[in-house]
């Protein structure tokens, strides 16, 4: 999705950027890592700042590890969630990430920037019927499928386009599947921006959350449903309570 001049703005605002700090651009969830480019050039029309290149080649160089290490402000670009985690393998950049999270660096991430960030992730994939590729045509059990995630967010489910593709039934299940979980979807040029247990909603659009279901049942053929559960949908302005 289109990420605006002022949205890119509001983020560097809400993470306190300040003039001569350098931005690490991670682009390991992008097929081209050309992406660096538009991505930098982006930032750069507000930073007067080149960024720091993390992609498929650089995370093998210490010296480009040791500036992210060192990053105080991280993006994490869009793509596939999936190709992200397999490129860190045998790397260190989860540890990285997980100790700038931990010293209060400022990460965010757009699309699978976003999805990448919670312990359970979702994976874009499913073994049951959908209408789209991502848009499930019920709400079954077993019907996502996820991977590890980065963990930075610990009982949280990620997912993004949220409302322009119809995603609903795939955060329902994800919900239903693991109740001890907050659910959230993130709509495209929105964000939220996570401190001290705190989400504030940033952006153009909408953030959804679900979470506390209550009476969980399923049938055999795995169709699920709930008596009672929490929905609220967040403008920007807003903020809740965030599990981690």
């Amino acid at each position: 999705c289109e990420i605006s001049d002022s949205f890119r703005a509001e983020i560097l605002q809400r993470g306190r950027w300040q003039k001569g700090t350098r931005i690490a651009v991670v682009t390991l969830a992008s097929n081209w890592d050309s992406s660096f480019i538009s991505i930098n050039e982006a930032f750069r029309k507000l930073t007067n700042e080149d960024c720091i290149p993390i992609d498929s080649v650089t995370i093998h160089n210490p010296a480009y590890l040791d500036s992210l290490r060192r990053a105080r402000f991280i993006y994490l670009g869009g793509g596939d969630q999936v190709l992200f985690m397999n490129r860190i393998v045998g790397t260190p950049v989860k540890k990285i990430l997980q100790e700038a999270y931990q010293r209060g660096a400022t990460i965010a991430g757009t699309s699978a920037g976003a999805s990448v960030m919670s312990r359970l992730m979702v994976t874009g994939t499913s073994p049951r019927d959908s209408v789209s590729s991502t848009a499930l045509k019920g709400i079954w059990h077993d019907a996502v499928d996820y991977a590890t995630g980065l963990a930075l967010l610990d009982s949280v489910i990620i997912d993004q386009h949220f409302v322009v593709r119809s995603r609903y039934n795939r955060l329902f299940t994800g919900m239903m599947d693991h109740p001890h979980c907050q659910a959230v979807g993130i709509n495209e040029s929105t964000a939220i921006v996570v401190q001290a247990r705190r989400a504030s909603v940033i952006g153009e659009s909408q953030v959804i959350v679900l979470q506390k279901p209550k009476g969980i049942r399923q049938l055999q053929d795995g169709n699920l449903g709930a008596q009672k559960i929490e929905l609220a949908v967040y403008l920007p302005g807003d903020s809740f309570s965030i599990l981690q």
